[in-house]
């Protein structure tokens, strides 16, 4: 199209729209509590991205300090919140609280799953991230379809390297997704990933399903999910 001017707001899907959100909001602190949740010697008792703002505590009186907070910033600051948007989850082993907790006067629904920043949290036992290798999983698994499917289009002959191109475009960002704050703990969850890696760059090889998972890496230069997820983990630390 021909160039056009845009004197007002940003463009829809530009970066500098959260990227200015994040500097209206960088003066909104809130107040340190004993029983606030300490990582490396630092208190981490909020989080910002852009609209998306979520608060952490280990007792219910923090938090609803932390919530009054947030209420008293908005109205100062002429922000609007959604309170049936918001909502509260309780994580731990067996916590049970009767607390409401209030937002402008309304109470706050309470979630045993969400979603927060793109990513899928459970509440109660287990790991916390089970939700989210089970949906990257489907999401990898429906990529590699879409992409294996264009082999079958375009041809049997179509370059390997070609089709590795597309798995680092379409396939692994799934793979990875998360990798810098979700620990394999569980050996489960990361096969559900893993076997979406091998499935693709087994049909990629032209290979059976029990072949020896060693040549998909030798042959392509795709590393194991694993190993990925590893040293992604280390260098977030």
């Amino acid at each position: 199209s021909e160039p056009f001017g845009g004197d007002m707001g940003v463009i829809t899907g530009s970066p500098d729209s959260p990227n200015l959100f994040n500097l209206v909001v960088a003066d909104f602190k809130v107040t340190e509590h004993p029983t606030d949740v300490v990582l490396h010697d630092m208190y981490v008792n909020h989080m910002l991205q852009a609209d998306d703002t979520g608060m952490a505590g280990t007792t219910p009186s923090s938090i609803q300090s932390k919530l009054r907070q947030f209420e008293a910033y908005a109205s100062f600051t002429g922000f609007e919140v959604s309170v049936p948007k918001c909502m509260i989850a309780v994580f731990g082993k067996e916590v049970v609280t009767d607390t409401v907790f209030m937002l402008h006067d309304k109470p706050l629904q309470k979630k045993m799953k969400l979603k927060y920043i793109g990513v899928h949290h459970q509440t109660g036992r287990g790991n916390i991230y089970k939700d989210n290798y089970q949906v990257l999983a489907d999401k990898a698994k429906n990529a590699a379809g879409a992409v294996l499917h264009a082999k079958a289009f375009v041809g049997s002959d179509m370059p390997i390297r070609d089709m590795i191109t597309m798995y680092w475009a379409r396939i692994d960002p799934y793979l990875k997704s998360g990798a810098k704050f979700t620990m394999d703990v569980v050996a489960s969850h990361r096969d559900q990933l893993e076997e979406v890696q091998h499935y693709f760059l087994r049909r990629v090889l032209s290979l059976q399903k029990r072949s020896s998972t060693q040549i998909l890496f030798t042959e392509t230069g795709v590393c194991k999910t694993w190993v990925r997820i590893g040293l992604r983990v280390g260098f977030g630390i």
